[in-house]
């Protein structure tokens, strides 16, 4: 980011342009994972399915706020690396090589976004979990990875900031479970029906029991080879761990409704994308009633998917007209005062003064208790 900031001159084009080749890097690393699965499994006849369906929640339009914030390009770093980190882990014979390739993945995962210090249990176990590895080279793994992540905590203490303590220290007491609940639904929900907000937490329930029901027929259809879905599991844990993380760090300070942020989509899509994948997977397997109700299931979802990704279109023309409006505004100089057309350009704005507002109110966008005490002064 800093890079492009000085070649381009914070060129907001090319910023986007780089959060789409950061996603297509990412999706190269999600079909290789799903190949291996299908391999393993025996069941390459569903790659077309497969591919194109994770392909539909991958490159969802309902992310499409972040594609074009030219700060998420750290958001999309952080996806490639983690999705590439996970692939070279669940590969079949761990090999010194690939860890270090997997370890260079997760800095840059860890350095864009922190969500990505998820990393650190899901590695680990896909490091215990690797076929056709010896007990000596996964004992050997597993060293290497705590010592990885030992390396990310001290570099991380060495540089921190009082900026998570001032989290801490807006938020009053601790979210309660209910409320920690509530944020982690919100945050699974709003991938596939954001479109209403007081359904989007029984939706994240229903998928919760369906993952429960799906896992219950993946032992028992694939229960030889069980392993081979270490990968797609491993995605699914990254989206479990991100909403619990982002949940005890946000929910007590703004609320539930926080989940709703559109970059958590990003995140909470692996969760459905997985849920997806192994559904296709026992359609071929199952018989009957339950196959029929596992291709209802994947209809359910595709279904809620497309009407999510129709809000998010319906959001995107509002911002355009939005944008729109206020250019018209800007050009229309005659018909408004000096002051009013500052508020859409950057004529002349008073940031020194407002900036020194906020210094001596100790406010900021992260301390909203801050804020309206100096709203109110």
């Amino acid at each position: 980011m800093l890079a492009n900031g000085v070649v381009s001159d914070m060129n907001h084009g090319l910023e986007a342009v780089i959060n789409v080749l950061l996603l297509l890097a990412g999706y190269i690393a999600l079909t290789r994972l799903l190949r291996q699965m299908l391999r393993e499994l025996g069941a390459e006849a569903n790659a077309f399915a497969i591919m194109a369906l994770a392909g539909f929640f991958y490159f969802s339009v309902d992310q499409s706020e972040n594609l074009l914030w030219g700060w998420h390009t750290s958001l999309f770093a952080c996806m490639a690396g983690l999705v590439w980190a996970i692939y070279l882990l669940s590969l079949p014979g761990l090999a010194l090589s690939r860890l270090a390739l997997a370890a260079l993945c997760t800095i840059i995962a860890v350095y864009g976004y922190a969500t990505a210090w998820t990393l650190a249990p899901i590695g680990a176990g896909l490091i215990l979990l690797s076929p056709g590895t010896s007990r000596t080279m996964k004992v050997g793994g597993l060293v290497l990875w705590t010592g990885l992540f030992a390396l990310l905590l001290v570099h991380y203490i060495s540089v921190r900031t009082d900026y998570d303590l001032e989290m801490l220290g807006t938020g009053g007491k601790p979210a309660s479970l209910w409320t920690l609940s509530e944020y982690v639904a919100n945050f699974f929900g709003a991938a596939v029906f954001r479109i209403s907000r007081p359904l989007a937490p029984l939706v994240a329930g229903l998928g919760f029991f369906s993952f429960i029901l799906v896992s219950v027929l993946c032992v028992r259809h694939f229960r030889e080879r069980i392993v081979a879905l270490r990968g797609v599991a491993a995605l699914m844990a990254f989206s479990l761990g991100a909403a619990v993380l982002t949940a005890l760090g946000r929910a007590a300070v703004f609320g539930t409704d926080q989940a709703f942020s559109n970059r958590y989509t990003t995140f909470s899509n692996y969760a459905w994308l997985g849920l997806l994948c192994l559904a296709v997977l026992l359609v071929g397997q199952l018989r009957g009633r339950m196959k029929m109700l596992a291709i209802g299931a994947v209809a359910a979802l595709l279904m809620a998917k497309t009407v999510n990704l129709g809000a998010a279109v319906n959001n995107a023309r509002l911002a355009m007209r939005v944008n729109t409006a206020a250019c018209e505004i800007v050009r229309d100089g005659s018909a408004h005062a000096g002051e009013m057309r500052s508020l859409y350009s950057a004529e002349g704005q008073p940031v020194e003064e407002r900036v020194a507002i906020l210094k001596a109110q100790q406010a900021s966008l992260f301390r909203p208790a801050f804020v309206r005490a100096c709203a109110a002064n």
